[in-house]
């Protein structure tokens, strides 16, 4: 289990830093063995919800509520990487995977699967704030962040973005989009009718290098696609270049 303090920190009487309060999502199947390490945690101005290995789980993970993904599995490590897939698949926040060991293959396996960190179940709570501390300065940092929060609306014909609430409307039809296909439109539109590769793509709205083979990006085209399609009597709006990525077509 984390342990309550890190022995070589030498600062039992040293009050927490307050942070700007952070929302966490901790995925577990123990949730009363954790008790401990939400309260440690909590006095650094984060802010825990507790769920377990269902699919509402996943749900909360992807709703664009929370800053930062916990994943701890009781039962397996396989476990957790599946649920950290199948978030990676929906949404680019931050996911620690806790693992009961700490060997090479857990390691690739996770970071291979998209976790931003891996830690063990006995890691100091300490360690764990400034893991989950840097971490979240990286993501607010990035510049991949930026498109998304720079300027409230992006139009293209009868496509509207309005970035800043997260809604998309096309000829006054409210167009409903996961993240990471809103992620997607947004960068494409921002880009004014240039192309963007599959490998831009995949760093700035994923956060992560294309890997080989990889259909993850084209999938995700692809339902935006029939999503516009539908509310557009099939008007074409986004454009494949071939052997080198999409562009949006401007009217």
């Amino acid at each position: 289990m984390f342990t309550t303090l890190s022995p070589t920190m030498g600062t039992e009487n040293q009050k927490p830093i307050k942070a700007k309060q952070k929302r966490i999502l901790l995925i577990t199947d123990q949730a009363n063995k954790y008790k401990s390490l939400v309260d440690q945690i909590e006095n650094y101005g984060f802010k825990f919800t507790l769920g377990s290995h269902e699919n509402r789980s996943l749900a909360m993970a992807v709703s664009g509520q929370f800053d930062l993904i916990l994943i701890h599995s009781s039962l397996a490590f396989v476990d957790s990487v599946q649920m950290l897939s199948a978030i990676r698949f929906e949404s680019i926040v931050p996911v620690f995977l806790i693992a009961r060991n700490y060997d090479e293959s857990s390691i690739v396996i996770g970071l291979e699967n998209g976790a931003d960190d891996l830690i063990l179940v006995d890691t100091p709570y300490r360690e764990v704030v400034a893991r989950i501390k840097s971490t979240l300065r990286r993501v607010e940092s990035e510049n991949y962040r930026n498109i998304y929060s720079h300027g409230s609306i992006v139009s293209i014909g009868k496509l509207t973005i309005y970035v800043s609430q997260h809604r998309v409307e096309y000829d006054n039809q409210i167009v409903s989009l996961t993240e990471v296909e809103f992620r997607i439109l947004v960068l494409l539109a921002r880009s004014g009718g240039e192309v963007v590769t599959k490998e831009q793509l995949s760093l700035v709205v994923l956060g992560r290098r294309l890997q080989y083979e990889d259909r993850c990006i084209d999938m995700h085209i692809c339902n935006l696609r029939k999503k516009l399609f539908k509310v557009s009597d099939n008007h074409k709006i986004i454009h494949t270049v071939p052997r080198r990525g999409y562009k949006v077509l401007l009217e």
